[in-house]
């Protein structure tokens, strides 16, 4: 919907929206159930805002409205756009019913014309979700991300016979601050950092562009806080535990702030992957595709990583939580559990940083290699021609966003 120089903060500002939408509503959630109908007042509630999202997402977003050709010619700055009359124009109050009519009209149920669609660009998506890069970062994110749900679903079934519905949905307090901050400074600083190193000449020393050595940190930062999160959890609700039952003197707001480490360390790990894709799509892609391609195979990584982590974290919500208190004290299962994935999630960080701090850049341009190779973004020619899947030889020479 946007042009690639208007992406950043709309994307930034989709990322906190997101994550403040999914652990804020647990802090209302729980005072709803209180009610004669229990828990199920919830669902309803959450299907009222569907009512209104499914006709926004058909009707609201100009997707479809577009004419995305991969084939227009380069437009200079001085010259007139002859995709102008089919961009979204200001809505004028008199023409308002005509234009919503004519919008409606010719919308379609796809986005742009190419001819017969080849089997390469059928497989595109598919393919992005088992590039080098996707099941890397997957591997260094997914066991964070997915204990934080894990966990976080198992307090209901440990603290329900003690506690009320309104208590345990406050819990979420601490993933929702934690995790709403780490997306804000992440996602927000990279875009004001010129103007607040202008004012503030003492943070000069931070590098606006995203490099190896703020990736590294970030990476060791996120792994070592999910580790405290993760850990800390367990032991703690393991000392909660007295002759099968959770004693009434468990520390909750620290519970709460044990989980919004963890929280925190999970999104630090999830926020750094789209920079990490970035750089390898930009590295992968030659001139003539620059721009359209790499910004589909950026998208379409984002997303794979994204579903491989809710696929892991649907299977830890099933096989992680117990089914009572009682369980819990016959061999400690949650302490062990949460000893476990810490343990774990060590090794992994240790591995990914040793790796990457033994191979460098040797190591980057092998993982950029075979992601150009499963992606199909190799040149087959010097001047960076590809032979498409009709046999004949050109690629993508332009691109709907060459007007940005």
């Amino acid at each position: 919907m946007f042009f690639e120089h208007e992406r950043s903060l709309r994307v930034s500002i989709y990322t906190i929206v997101a994550i403040t939408t999914t652990w804020g509503p647990p802090l209302l959630g729980g005072v709803t159930s209180r009610g004669p109908t229990g828990f199920e007042l919830q669902f309803t509630i959450l299907s009222c805002f569907l009512v209104l999202a499914v006709p926004a997402i058909a009707l609201g977003v100009p997707e479809t409205a577009y004419d995305r050709t991969y084939t227009l010619p380069r437009i200079d700055e001085a010259s007139e756009s002859p995709y102008k009359a089919s961009m979204c124009q200001g809505i004028r109050r008199d023409r308002i019913l005509d234009i919503i009519t004519d919008y409606i009209v010719k919308m379609k149920p796809y986005s742009y014309t190419r001819g017969s669609a080849d089997l390469v660009t059928l497989l595109q998506a598919s393919r992005a979700f088992i590039a080098p890069t996707t099941l890397i970062l997957l591997f260094m994110s997914f066991l964070p991300y997915s204990s934080l749900w894990a966990l976080s679903s198992s307090l209901s079934l440990v603290l329900s016979p003690n506690h009320s519905s309104t208590t345990i949905g406050t819990l979420m307090t601490g993933p929702w601050l934690f995790a709403t901050a780490t997306a804000a400074i992440f996602t927000l600083l990279p875009l004001f950092l010129p103007q607040l190193q202008l004012q503030f000449p003492f943070l000069a020393f931070i590098p606006q562009q995203i490099n190896k050595k703020i990736t590294t940190a970030a990476i060791t930062t996120g792994s070592l806080i999910a580790f405290i999160g993760i850990l800390g959890f367990g032991l703690h609700i393991d000392a909660g535990i007295r002759s099968d039952k959770i004693s009434d003197t468990l520390n909750l707001p620290a519970l709460s702030f044990i989980l919004g480490l963890l929280a925190a360390g999970s999104y630090i790990m999830d926020i750094v992957s789209r920079p990490l894709i970035r750089s390898v799509t930009t590295a992968s892609t030659s001139n003539n595709q620059k721009v359209a391609t790499r910004n589909e195979n950026e998208n379409d990584m984002v997303a794979g990583v994204t579903c491989w982590k809710t696929l892991f974290a649907g299977i830890l919500v099933i096989a992680v939580p117990p089914s009572s208190a009682a369980s819990l004290s016959e061999g400690h299962g949650l302490r062990d559990v949460s000893i476990g994935f810490a343990v774990v999630q060590v090794v992994i960080g240790a591995v990914v940083m040793g790796v990457w701090w033994f191979y460098g850049e040797a190591g980057e341009a092998v993982v950029k290699k075979w992601d150009a190779r499963v992606l199909k973004l190799e040149d087959d020619g010097p001047s960076g021609a590809t032979v498409n899947g009709n046999g004949t030889v050109g690629g993508r020479e332009g691109s709907f966003f060459d007007t940005d």
